[in-house]
């Protein structure tokens, strides 16, 4: 650009948000350090578009977002401080041949993809790789909505999973 920087740009044709700091053409590791940024962005895109492969597989589970100050549409608006109420709930009934039927189970992680390009895994936070929830029951995690510095306006994706293997997302 005009500044001597690197953009980088999404398939529109605009300058892909929130990429910092600039990488500056002059400096001698722009070129190593753009293309780690490409690899991560690429890497975060890939997680973005994960899915369930089994569409029918989404009723084992409800995901609730509460607490929203505002609304538009169907994206719920929260402001710095708000406090974000988020509901996972294993609606599978237990099985009343085997309480403990493992099929039922379904092992939880909540990644949380940042207007910033960063992933961060918020549910179960520290080392572990997941949460069991068992059938018919809820976890239930509170959080404070904020901006982070520089921004005046943000949106991060909450991406749940729920799977009945162990699994890791790190």
């Amino acid at each position: 650009n005009d500044a001597g920087e690197y953009e980088l740009w999404d398939p529109a044709g605009k300058v892909i948000p929130n990429l910092r700091p600039a990488l500056r053409t002059q400096d001698a590791n722009a070129l190593k350090r753009l293309v780690g940024r490409l690899i991560h962005l690429a890497k975060y895109r890939n997680v973005q578009e994960l899915d369930v492969a089994n569409p029918s597989a989404r009723q084992l589970l409800r995901v609730e977002l509460l607490g929203a100050s505002d609304t538009a549409g169907e994206t719920p608006i929260f402001h710095p401080g708000d406090q974000v109420k988020f509901k996972i709930t294993n609606t599978q009934a237990p099985n009343p041949a085997d309480p403990n039927d493992p099929k039922r189970v379904l092992n939880i992680c909540v990644l949380d993809l940042q207007s910033d390009w960063g992933i961060t895994q918020i549910y179960p936070a520290g080392a572990g790789a997941f949460e069991i929830v068992d059938p018919g029951k809820s976890i239930d995690l509170e959080f404070e909505a904020y901006l982070p510095d520089g921004y005046t306006e943000s949106t991060d994706v909450l991406k749940v999973f729920a799977t009945q293997a162990t699994t890791n997302f790190r």
